[in-house]
Order: structure tokens, then sequence, then C-alpha cells
């Protein structure tokens, strides 16, 4: 999908130039991948085309002006009365012209950028989020809530979530590093690497993610390759069951430190895979499991 980065500010200029003096200021936000979208008011019917930004409005108290929501948005219970408009990774497109949103969420690096160009084709703006870091969780709050008509929620949220997490870095940062092996899925071995948030809450938490020089952001890794760096900790980030049967699997390396020590763990995916303001509670989760290990528990 081709969006110039100049659309946004020519939007500007007309916006200013044609409109009467009294007409309230257009809503200028600039999106993840450095794209200006403007919005000549606050946008009331919404489709959110990734989990995680669903969540994002109902933290900000704006579920209500969601029209239409992928699968797997679950998250509050009320999320999953959405009407659905297909999954991530294909929209039904007839279904969101039927529902007229005003604006479009996305996910950069988990929507198809062909699924994306269908709907840019329908003249509906299109906010792309990629939250790499603690910070852009706030920064998406305050912009999300500016598009949405609750700016000042959405600042006091950010500065909220920020000092959280600046208690949590502060009580775990610095100390002994522990090597991690953080495990997605099972067939293929897949993992995060270090420009993952998820990499970075293992560093917050004194953890050292043995794959966070890979090139890909999710990269299918091999057993061999794991063994080879002999994490002390194996975290399975998968619904429990399924996480249980991950870690069985490991038992057969008795060599490694994290099974010799029984540093296996599970973890909810939704709460720390989703860079959600949700996610501190999965930061406190990782740091307790990881200060476990430390403490050899």
């Amino acid at each position: 999908m081709h969006r110039p980065i100049l659309r946004g500010f020519t939007a500007l200029l007309l916006l200013c130039a044609t409109g009467p003096a009294s007409a309230e200021l257009p809503i200028v936000v600039q999106d993840d991948t450095g794209v200006t979208m403007v919005l000549s008011k606050p946008a009331k019917r919404i489709i959110s085309l990734a989990p995680h930004l669903t969540e994002y409005l109902f933290h900000l108290g704006v579920g209500d002006q969601i029209v239409g929501a992928v699968d797997y948005s679950n998250y509050p219970a009320k999320a999953k009365l959405i009407p659905r408009i297909g999954s991530h990774q294909k929209f039904n497109l007839e279904a969101i012209i039927a529902l007229g949103p005003d604006l479009a969420l996305a996910w950069h690096s988990g929507n198809p950028n062909s699924e994306l160009t269908r709907v840019d084709r329908l003249g509906i703006p299109i906010f792309l989020s990629e939250p790499s870091r603690l910070e852009h969780i706030a920064d998406t709050l305050r912009r999300l809530g500016r598009l949405t008509g609750v700016e000042n929620r959405g600042h006091h949220l950010a500065k909220t979530f920020l000092a959280d997490a600046l208690i949590l870095k502060k009580q775990y940062s610095g100390r002994s590093p522990m090597r991690v092996f953080y495990q997605v899925w099972q067939d293929p071995l897949m993992t995060l690497n270090g420009k993952h948030l998820v990499s970075r809450l293992i560093r917050h938490c004194g953890g050292i993610n043995i794959f966070e020089h890979v090139d890909s952001l999710a990269p299918t890794v091999s057993r061999e390759a794991v063994i080879g760096a002999d994490p002390e900790i194996i975290i399975a980030a998968a619904p429990a069951s399924m996480a249980r049967d991950w870690l069985v699997s490991w038992r057969r390396w008795s060599g490694l430190s994290a099974v010799e020590n029984k540093h296996l763990f599970t973890i909810d995916p939704d709460l720390i895979n989703r860079a959600t303001p949700r996610i501190l509670a999965g930061m406190q989760t990782l740091c307790e499991l990881i200060q476990r290990a430390r403490s050899g528990q």
C-alpha cells in the first residue's frame, strides 16, 4: 500500500483554506509509519483490524465507537459482541463497506499490505500501529484519544501508564542477567527478536533474549540453535494447555540449564504479546518468573 507522507499535510492545507473561520481545527495525527493523517472531526465509526487496537479503544472508553473488529478481539468481554469483519490477515470487504467506517485502525506488521490496500482504496483513513517500546504504548493512547475525541483521557492514561512502567523498570532492571528463550510457536519453532517489545520487556526484567540479534521480527529457529545458546529460562507464551505441551517437549534435553533447574514457565500471550496497556500485567509476571529463576526457585 502506497501512502504518501505528505497526503495529510495537503488535506490540512485544504481544510484550512476552505473551511469557515469559526470551524473547529482539524485533527492531525502521525501514525507509527510516519504518515500524517487528518480528520475534520473525531472518528465515531471505527473498524479495528487487530485485537490489540480493539483493546486500546476500550481503555479509552470509546469501545462503543467500534462498528467492526477482526477475529480474536476478545478483551474486554464486550469486545466479543462487536460485528466481525474477517481475520487480521483477511478482511471481509463487503462487511466493511456496509458498516460505513470513518476510521480504520491497522497493525503494520500483522495486517497484509494487500489487504490494507483494499481498505485504502475505499477512501477510509488508516492509522497504522506498531508499538515497539513502552513509551510507544503511551503515545498510542494519546494519539487514539485525539482521533476519537477523548484527548484529555488519552493523556491521563498515558501518564499513569508511564509512571507504573517506571516503577517496574526500577524494581527489576540492573539485576544479574538471565538467558531467556521466549517461545511463541512450536511447529515450526518460533520466537521474537530484539526489536519486538517483548524482548525489551525481557531486558527491563533483567533477562537476555538469546535470539535478540536475529533479523526477522518473529523468526523460525532450530532446536539446535536453542540448545547451543543454553537458555537458563524457557518461557512458553501460549494458552495454558498448549504451553505445557511445548515445555514437556523440552524435557528430553536434560542438559539444558533451563531443564536441569526446572525453569520452564508459561505466560498468558494476550497479556504480553499484545502491545496494549495490559502489557504491564504481563511484564510483572515476566519479571517475577525471571526473578524466581534468578533466586533458584
